[in-house]
């Protein structure tokens, strides 16, 4: 699994991705900016996992997006 792993910034790259779900993974460090260059992504489940710092504001441009959740780690800001 992921445990413990953090997300990479080359996640932008996935750019034809539509749904991400990484529920539960004990995933650390931060959301990275680049995760909002994914243009098609529908669904983003980033909760349960040990994720903290800032929610990248640029979440809130995803036009696409219909699902997200991010519960359960420790961040702060707003979308």
């Amino acid at each position: 699994g992921l445990v413990g792993s953090v997300i990479p910034s080359e996640i932008g790259i996935l750019s034809d991705l539509n749904a991400l779900d990484l529920n539960g993974n004990s995933i650390g460090g931060t959301i990275p900016k680049e995760i909002s260059s994914l243009s098609h992504l529908q669904s983003l489940n980033l909760r349960g996992n040990r994720l903290s710092g800032f929610i990248p504001s640029s979440l809130g441009d995803m036009t696409e997006m219909r699902f997200l959740s991010l519960a359960k780690n420790i961040l702060t800001g707003e979308i």
